[in-house]
């Protein structure tokens, strides 16, 4: 939906990692839309505030955004991160919340990944966890498709990049708190005489400022 716009970003400052009971304990509410594997995280308070007045900076209310493309038949049939941004802190959470949506695990994007998100797989992913290898989808050296994909990261004659399979974190994160707290916000959306349909239409508008503040 949002590919051709939307690229991994990564803060380069370090701050110590939220966790799912720091995001529930701030009152961020999480936002899938129209399940369609793209996610944002977001503060339930600050967004209220923000339908009503103009003023309230976006980020004060997005905390990261998340778009996710399960695949079946193919690359292990695990989720490709095509979007992935957080505020400081949040890095992680995103990308836990991508591993338990997607029972299979996760693989970077096929079309392009920013140093700042190499530097995160590797750190935080590739030297962590044991990849799956993908076969090249253009061609295969093992009959079964399922691991075949797009080889994005290895050159010819080359050893297989670790960007070049998909990894479990078994991560098991309680999305669906998150995801309660989202229909709370909406179901109180019309005391500040908002339709859901406005008021989610909002959200993703200042979502996607906040893309555009990350990659300014």
């Amino acid at each position: 939906m949002l590919r051709g716009y939307l690229r991994e970003v990564l803060e380069k400052e370090k701050k110590p990692d939220r966790t799912i009971n720091d995001a529930l304990d701030m009152g961020l509410a999480l936002y899938e839309v129209d399940n369609d594997g793209f996610f944002v995280l977001y503060d339930s308070k600050s967004f209220l505030r923000s339908l009503n007045d103009e003023s309230v900076d976006v980020l004060d209310v997005i905390y990261g955004t998340l778009g996710l493309d399960i695949k079946s038949g193919g690359c292990n049939n695990a989720g490709e991160i095509v979007a992935v941004a957080g505020q400081k802190g949040y890095g992680k959470l995103m990308y836990a919340i991508a591993d338990t949506v997607s029972p299979n695990g996760i693989f970077s994007d096929r079309k392009n990944v920013s140093n700042d998100a190499k530097n995160f797989w590797k750190n935080n992913v590739v030297n962590k966890y044991q990849g799956k290898p993908f076969d090249d989808e253009s061609r295969p050296q093992t009959p079964p498709k399922e691991d075949d994909c797009f080889i994005k990261h290895t050159k010819d004659n080359e050893q297989l990049h670790p960007l070049d399979k998909s990894y479990k974190l078994n991560a098991n994160v309680n999305i669906e708190k998150l995801k309660a707290n989202h229909e709370k916000v909406m179901s109180v959306v019309h005391h500040v005489k908002h339709s859901r349909k406005d008021a989610q239409k909002k959200l993703l508008v200042m979502n996607m400022s906040f893309f555009g503040k990350r990659l300014g």
